[in-house]
């Protein structure tokens, strides 16, 4: 992918003084939007991961059992596979696209919340 090499380029002019570089550079195409997706969902799982640790951390101490909390856990994480599995029996879908990942953050976010 040419992606990294490009931006780092891009970093290097935006990192010189404004008289040898007075312009911006955008990158656009059909694949450029795919890769900084994906290159975006990778960063937020790891965040997401570091919240999954501490909201198991936080409902064992809450609950005073790890097995509950870990069922739990388990019971929201497995809801989007399920949904996929469903769209795929019922509606016939047979490949996902790279924003397909994202109601994995929005359901662990809101059921998490509760």
């Amino acid at each position: 992918s040419a992606l990294p090499s490009l931006q780092q380029a891009v970093q290097d002019i935006e990192g010189s003084s404004v008289e040898e570089a007075p312009f911006n550079v955008y990158f656009d195409g059909p694949g450029f939007q795919d890769v900084e997706i994906r290159e975006t969902l990778r960063g937020d799982v790891g965040l997401s991961l570091a919240a999954l640790v501490m909201a198991v951390v936080l409902l064992t101490v809450y609950l005073c059992n790890v097995v509950v909390s870990l069922v739990g856990i388990l019971m929201i994480a497995i809801a989007v596979p399920m949904s996929y599995m469903l769209a795929a029996g019922i509606f016939g879908v047979s490949s996902l696209g790279v924003l397909s990942a994202l109601p994995l953050f929005l359901v662990l976010g809101l059921g998490l919340d509760v």
